[in-house]
């Protein structure tokens, strides 16, 4: 994971101003590299989520704080993806707000993903640096196949995570 992060920055050193784009300048540069080691996490259910949590699953770790309009433009999106592929496939969350706060917010917003609140984790483990929201896809052996930012905030954001992540689950869960 730190190769990934150093190619990042080494390529956005390397970027001329006009190649500055939005793509160029976001996770994409992970594709290809391991997730980082963590340590065991529990979930705001209970749930453990450490390193055997990612082992032969394909997971979608999703960035995101509450009051961020398009981390929760795409929430209903995210569930549709989870009522489809129910356990065949990992959904995690990753949270910067506070526990309380998370669990408030889920109330009146329900998210059918496995939610951890921690900004260590945000800062520390993943030492992420593109926005929010941020999504990786992890295949079975914790690789990571699909990174982006960013998302929309009008209607059209719940078919747009479907229609960028949808392509990229069903391939892995062929393999």
């Amino acid at each position: 994971y730190e190769d990934g992060l150093e190619f990042c920055s080494i390529k956005l050193t390397l970027l001329k101003e006009e190649e500055r784009s939005r793509e160029n300048m976001g996770p994409i540069c992970m594709i290809g590299y391991p997730l980082p080691k963590m340590k065991a996490f529990t979930t705001i259910s209970g749930k453990i989520v450490s390193d055997v949590y990612f082992e032969n699953k394909i997971t979608v770790i999703n960035f995101w704080f509450e009051g961020c309009p398009p981390c929760e433009a795409e929430i209903p999106g995210l569930n549709d993806l989870v009522d489809q592929y129910g356990n065949s496939v990992n959904f995690l969350a990753i949270g910067r707000n506070n526990k309380e706060d998370v669990i408030n917010f889920l109330k009146d917003h329900p998210w059918k993903f496995d939610h951890l609140s921690s900004e260590s984790l945000i800062n520390e483990v993943y030492k992420l640096r593109w926005g929010f929201p941020t999504t990786f896809v992890v295949d079975r052996n914790k690789i990571i196949r699909a990174a982006f930012s960013g998302g929309r905030t009008d209607n059209l954001a719940r078919k747009d995570i479907q229609d960028r992540l949808k392509p990229i689950i069903d391939s892995l869960l062929k393999k």
